[in-house]
């Protein structure tokens, strides 16, 4: 998976920073997608509740730490041909 992050110095304070990032891979249409995370104060009611109703496959996701204390979240993917 090649991930395209944004430049946090290039956003204002009062925007969310989602990760945009593109899938590709052998015989697979090039995907662009983003991930965004539960508890982001700038993420509109809307997003939140369409991405609940998705679970894992939503945009919206929540982080959570690991025992290694490294944050962490799942995000499934459908890949298209």
């Amino acid at each position: 998976m090649n991930t395209t992050p944004s430049n946090p110095a290039l956003i204002p304070k009062d925007e969310t920073l989602p990760v945009h990032y593109v899938i590709s891979g052998k015989a697979y249409s090039e995907q662009y997608d983003e991930l965004e995370f539960e508890g982001d104060p700038f993420l509109s009611q809307d997003l939140i509740e369409r991405s609940k109703e998705l679970g894992t496959f939503g945009v919206v996701q929540k982080l959570q730490k690991d025992v290694e204390n490294v944050w962490r979240c799942t995000k499934d993917i459908r890949l298209k041909k």
